[in-house]
């Protein structure tokens, strides 16, 4: 004989239906996905300070020591001893002073470094300027280049800082990027960059201004630089670093990109194309637009396949799935509700305990994500999607029960499903573990 047990397991059988109606609004819906999960991020910023990179913020002008040299972060080198030997003194302003008496200002946004000596002598020079040592042109850098063509013609400095051969062939060269550029008669130009980072003690890579990376990634693949200045790791992260203006971007092996200011302190993070699918999208054009669901669903799926006994349902709504995919590879789904009326007709066996009624009233919450289609199957992950809630009550001309409910919302999760689109109408069809596929019908509204 039925009894106030009973009520409960006619609510309990109206949530565990609720359970399927909670992904509703996820018309990709599990199984997950396999595979290995993308890389884990790299170079993630707490404040003015990148972590896990080793990187740190510098003080704008204030030289690193290295070895017996000052070095600025646009690469200028200043000696640290006076020719005694004894140790130059770095003040708060990023200038040196010598026991001799000897002072050295540096301006890393032009160039100039300006050497005032004991007696008043002032002497200016310019990194960007090379000078002419030993038959070599010089930059303040280190970088050297031959003092004549091939033919032997001597090479003349320009007010730029380039250098111009009697042959036609002019070289310019930018200590700050490590960009130099050579111009030859017959109209080439050939560009070579140095990273502008060298090995620290540590065997971590620094730039001029101070800023380092480590040398490996995670797995312990080492870090090589490119043509182009970038230092690059075997896992597939990038990192480029501009020392005249603190700008350092980071390219994750998942495309996705990071940029902070070490002199600003702003930090940007860019999505990749395909965000949590971790890969650029594949559309299939047919996909795009505006849709709503006209057939099938977790509903549907359970009068097909779940068997009522009994039980009747009298009402049954709930909100058709509006489906947003767009060409970028994102979508977006609306926010929805759910309305149902469970009734259980009198037999026989009807006592005054039995249930009579089951109501449940609940709302689902919109959800966004990315989608990619190839080979016949939408592959979907969601990035955000909140809890599904609402309330069961179960009731007897004597007795009545509610219990509230709650499902986990979709945000982490991803699955697949197969498809067919033919321009106006696009149907998933995904295996459930028991039973018929669950299947949507959805119409084109707009494009």
């Amino acid at each position: 004989m039925a009894n106030r047990t009973t009520i409960f397991a006619g609510a309990a059988g109206l949530a565990a239906l609720l359970a399927g109606l909670a992904w509703a609004g996820g018309a990709f819906s599990p199984p997950p996905l396999t595979g290995p999960p993308p890389p884990a991020s790299r170079g993630p910023f707490s404040g003015c300070i990148p972590t896990d990179m080793g990187m740190a913020t510098r003080p704008v002008d204030q030289p690193r020591h290295a070895g017996d040299r000052y070095i600025y972060r646009d690469g200028t080198q200043v000696r640290d001893t006076d020719l005694d030997g004894r140790p130059a003194t770095l003040l708060p302003d990023g200038s040196l002073r010598y026991p001799d008496g000897t002072t050295v200002a540096h301006n890393s946004d032009t160039g100039e470094t300006t050497i005032t000596r004991p007696d008043g002598e002032v002497t200016r020079t310019n990194i960007r300027m090379p000078a002419l040592v030993d038959g070599d042109f010089v930059w303040g850098d280190g970088v050297r280049l031959p003092g004549t063509d091939p033919r032997g013609g001597a090479g003349k400095i320009a007010p730029d800082g380039s250098v111009s051969f009697p042959d036609g062939t002019v070289v310019t060269h930018d200590p700050a990027t490590g960009l130099t550029k050579t111009r030859y008669p017959d109209g080439r130009i050939t560009e070579v960059r140095d990273p502008g980072t060298r090995r620290g003690s540590d065997g971590n890579l620094q730039w001029n201004d101070g800023l380092t990376t480590p040398r490996t990634d995670p797995s312990g693949g080492e870090a090589s630089s490119t043509a182009e200045g970038w230092i690059r790791y075997p896992d597939g992260t990038m990192i480029s670093h501009d020392p005249t203006n603190g700008e350092t971007k980071i390219v994750r092996p998942d495309g996705s990109i990071v940029t902070h200011n070490s002199d600003t302190c702003e930090t940007k993070v860019i999505a990749s194309p395909g965000g949590c699918l971790g890969a650029p999208p594949v559309i299939d054009q047919c996909l795009i637009g505006n849709w709503r669901q006209t057939g099938g669903g977790p509903l549907e799926w359970v009068k097909r396949n779940l068997s009522m006994g009994k039980v009747q349902m009298p009402r049954a709504e709930v909100t058709p799935l509006d489906l947003t995919l767009k060409s970028d590879g994102s979508f977006q789904t609306k926010n929805g509700s759910i309305d149902l009326e469970f009734y259980r007709p009198d037999d026989p066996t009807t006592t005054s305990e039995d249930p009579v009624t089951g109501k449940a009233r609940g709302r689902m919450a919109p959800t966004t994500g990315f989608w990619s289609a190839k080979n016949g199957e939408v592959r979907a992950c969601f990035d955000s999607g909140d809890r599904t809630t609402g309330a069961v009550t179960g009731s007897t001309p004597k007795h009545s029960v509610t219990t509230p409910f709650g499902f986990p919302g979709a945000a982490g999760a991803d699955g697949v499903v197969s498809y067919t689109c033919d321009g106006n109408s696009f149907k998933t069809f995904q295996p459930m573990p028991k039973g018929t596929p669950m299947e949507y019908s959805f119409t084109r509204i707009s494009k």
